[in-house]
């Protein structure tokens, strides 16, 4: 007895009341448990292949949450994902003093961190 959690291939993953995770072989449950299985993989397969409208056809996107923060935050995006890019660090109208209200110090210092390419934030787009 448990709940369902996830099919992957012929593995089923279930919360148990205990809370313990626990995969069973699909061949292992009954038929009708497998037709449950497959109903709910179908229904979770359809909710994830949904795809969101092209950006070009929205009035909003979620890219416009951050035309406040240009030029010094970027997106872009493919097919899967809305990529962010930035330097990592806070920039006029929005720039703070750094380190403002530090008393003692332990040895944190803000440094760049750039979030560009390879290594932008990534936001699925489903």
């Amino acid at each position: 007895m448990g709940t369902f959690l996830f099919v992957r291939g012929g593995t089923v993953g279930l919360s148990t009341a205990g809370g313990e995770l626990v995969t069973v072989e699909l061949d292992e449950l009954s038929n009708d448990d497998q037709v449950e299985v497959a109903q709910r993989a179908a229904v979770i397969r359809a909710a994830n292949e949904t795809r969101v409208m092209d950006a070009s056809s929205r009035s909003s996107t979620t890219a416009d949450f951050f035309a406040l923060f240009a030029p010094f935050v970027r997106t872009r995006s493919d097919e899967r994902w809305l990529y962010v890019e930035s330097d990592g660090m806070p920039h006029a109208p929005l720039d703070f003093t750094m380190m403002k209200g530090i008393r003692a110090w332990q040895q944190q210092v803000p440094l760049p961190q750039k979030y560009t390419g390879a290594n932008a934030w990534q936001i699925p787009l489903k």
